[in-house]
């Protein structure tokens, strides 16, 4: 009967470690690497002054990324990185930005009160 505890002990001790998660491989230099250029990149397209070029840097840089290391899991000074879901989430929020701004850009403006506005060629030069 003793026999059959320790049997049943190590048998359980095995599958509860063989359930523990492994721990993601380093990532590589390059993953490293594009993976900061893509931050640069975020940061500068929020900078003051930033306009469509910077926008669409990020936007090229994000969809390489996400074609080199799609669904990558790995560690990074102790933290694991799985950025696939996160770029995917930002991809969606520019996308929907675009969105909003064209039709902010080309729907009417109203005006409240009184319009005293004049045409330019009904304003005499004293």
């Amino acid at each position: 009967m003793k026999s059959y505890n320790v049997l049943c002990f190590l048998l359980l001790g095995s599958l509860l470690y063989s359930c523990q998660p492994e721990a993601p491989e380093n990532c590589s230099e390059d993953f490293i690497t594009n993976y900061n250029q893509m931050g640069d990149l975020f940061e500068s397209s929020y900078a003051p002054g930033a306009g469509k070029v910077e926008q669409d840097k990020l936007k090229e840089s994000l969809d390489t990324f996400l074609t080199s290391y799609k669904d990558v899991e790995c560690s990074q000074a102790g933290a694991t990185l799985k950025p696939t879901e996160d770029i995917t989430a930002l991809q969606k929020s520019l996308e929907d930005a675009d969105v909003k701004m064209s039709v902010l850009k080309f729907s009417s403006k109203v005006i409240y009160g009184v319009d005293n506005r004049r045409d330019v060629s009904d304003v005499s030069q004293d």
